[in-house]
């Protein structure tokens, strides 16, 4: 398995800033990376401020992790046979996760397609990437080291091209298409009427749906909303947005509370909608 200590700078650009300066070297072919983010339930991965990914790209399966060290970002790569989760079983994996502490059973969190175009020199990679996720596109220009030199002063000169100085204004890949995930709108996921709507200190905006007999929806962590109580709801019909997380939630992120219950008491949502 290989490692290293990822060494790099990224910047967030407009789609014209991004063309502008790709079309200064040559022009290299895109090509497509789909990746696949894995974790914990509890997020243990990103509670470590680490990722753990595999990438599709030019035919190929590469499970990557990345945790963070005294030295910086330590970063594994292994070529795995696909991309799925009983690749990690793989035994150089499974060593390397419990050298760090992290159990399965592990769940698909995120998914990210990236367009990504390389120009090579001696001392990096100047990487441009079109990314894509949650029905959102980012345009990201990436130099990565190959090896050690005042790569700062590379990287200011490159864009200045274009008039831009480069200042830390994105977060990982993994990070924004977690983000994402707010103000992506909730549908009901089965018709109803609004009970009630209510301020929940670990929920959130909670609306509670009367779905029938005895069944209740319980949507949470919601902004935006298009209904309120009294309304009859169909199932697909948005219902309102996802909201920043409360405090109870700071960890996972923005995401949807969804919770049913059966006269009063709670049971599994996919006896009822599947």
């Amino acid at each position: 398995m290989n490692n290293n200590i990822e060494k790099e700078y990224k910047v967030l650009v407009t789609k014209e800033q991004f063309y502008n300066l790709y079309q200064n070297f040559a022009t290299p072919p895109f090509h497509e990376q789909v990746n696949i983010y894995y974790d914990t339930q509890d997020l243990m991965i990103r509670k470590h401020k680490g990722a753990m990914r595999i990438r599709d790209v030019n035919g190929m399966h590469i499970f990557t992790l990345k945790m963070q060290s005294e030295e910086g970002l330590l970063e594994f790569e292994k070529p795995v046979p696909k991309n799925a989760i009983t690749s990690l079983e793989d035994e150089e994996i499974q060593e390397l996760l419990h050298r760090y502490q992290l159990q399965g059973p592990f769940f698909k969190i995120a998914e990210l397609h990236t367009q990504r175009a390389v120009y090579e020199s001696e001392f990096a990679e100047l990487c441009f990437d079109i990314s894509t996720y949650h029905g959102k596109t980012d345009y990201e220009i990436e130099y990565e080291y190959k090896q050690p030199h005042d790569g700062l002063s590379v990287f200011q000169k490159l864009l200045s091209h274009v008039q831009l100085v480069y200042e830390k204004n994105c977060t990982s890949k993994i990070q924004r298409a977690l983000q994402a995930v707010e103000d992506a709108p909730v549908y009901a996921a089965a018709d109803g009427q609004v009970l009630s709507v209510v301020q929940d200190a670990c929920t959130g905006t909670t609306v509670t749906m009367e779905l029938g007999n005895g069944y209740q929806a319980v949507y949470g962590q919601l902004k935006d909303l298009t209904v309120a109580e009294g309304d009859t709801v169909k199932e697909g019909e948005v219902i309102g947005n996802i909201s920043a997380p409360t405090k109870y939630y700071s960890v996972e992120g923005p995401n949807l509370y969804f919770a049913m219950k059966k006269d009063g008491v709670p049971v599994d949502p996919f006896e009822y909608l599947e």
